[in-house]
């Protein structure tokens, strides 16, 4: 049994959806087993630190609410770590819902001993939206420590993580995640955290539904390039870590496998080289 459940999200110009998110949470069991809830506005110019505080100042359950400085997802997230209390710390984001059973199902089911990180399944909420940035896998599965952690296998939608992994390995990169020109924070923290010793595993018991409101057409196909580019990011990252495999390995899966949507393997390659420019590029220019 792990000690303390924090629910960490973060939320960004997107009042209305944020609202809807939060109405939506599973208020009786966060009641039941003392789960508290972390917001952080992640610099908004909207009226979303208004709709936290009221939350706040409504619920049942243990609310903080803080705002970030500057945008970028990866900051805003480790600002929710450090207000957190709990040893068990979930992640997702303002356009999910958590099914009612989460938190059941995550004290039943999580094993600190054999995984520190897992993430769980991410559904459509609207059946119209495209069918992008959602994971239907319903089978179990490890993520063992020291081997290579392909993007996307965990997203930041429905992700958690133990807090032993931060104390070893720190937090998310404040230069990465929605806001930013890169959104790979997730992936990056827990690569790093594979290749310091820590394990994952995939639990299909964990329910997210995505209300991400994205159509088939230019929506989706424009949330793919960036996620293309932000793939490269992630390989390119992890490689100047000392992690090469990452590189060889990403670029092997990127030429071997079908990315689907009638995509064209070698403009994801492509796409993927342009995210390794642009976190070179960002590395520099944080350095100058």
């Amino acid at each position: 049994m792990t000690e303390g459940t924090s629910i960490i999200i973060c939320s960004r110009n997107r009042a209305n959806a944020l609202k809807e998110c939060l109405a939506r949470l599973p208020a009786s069991t966060f009641v039941a087993h003392g789960v508290e809830l972390i917001l952080i506005d992640s610099a908004s110019e909207d009226e979303t630190e208004a709709v936290m505080a009221a939350h706040a100042a409504q619920a049942k359950y243990a609310v903080r609410h803080l705002k970030a400085p500057r945008p970028g997802l990866g900051l805003a997230r480790n600002l929710g770590i450090k207000a957190a209390s709990g040893e068990l710390l979930v992640f997702t984001d303002d356009d999910c819902y958590l099914q009612e059973d989460y938190i059941d199902q995550l004290l039943r089911h999580f094993d600190v001993e054999r995984y520190q990180f897992c993430g769980g399944r991410i559904l459509l909420w609207d059946q119209s939206d495209a069918r992008v940035s959602i994971d239907e896998n319903e089978e179990f599965f490890l993520m063992p420590a020291y081997h290579f952690l392909p993007a996307g296998v965990i997203q930041g939608a429905n992700m958690v993580v133990h807090r032993c992994v931060f104390d070893r390995v720190g937090g998310f990169d404040p230069s990465l995640g929605a806001g930013t020109q890169l959104r790979c924070e997730d992936i990056e923290l827990l690569g790093r955290a594979c290749m310091n010793g820590f394990s994952g595993a995939h639990l299909p018991e964990l329910v997210v539904y995505h209300h991400h409101r994205r159509k088939p057409g230019q929506e989706a196909a424009e949330l793919r390039l960036a996620n293309d580019i932000a793939r490269g990011a992630y390989y390119a990252c992890m490689s100047d870590q000392g992690f090469l495999s990452y590189w060889t390995e990403g670029v092997k899966s990127s030429l071997t496998v079908d990315p689907g949507y009638g995509q064209n393997k070698y403009q994801v390659l492509i796409n993927e080289l342009k995210g390794a420019q642009l976190y070179f590029e960002g590395k520099s220019q944080s350095t100058c």
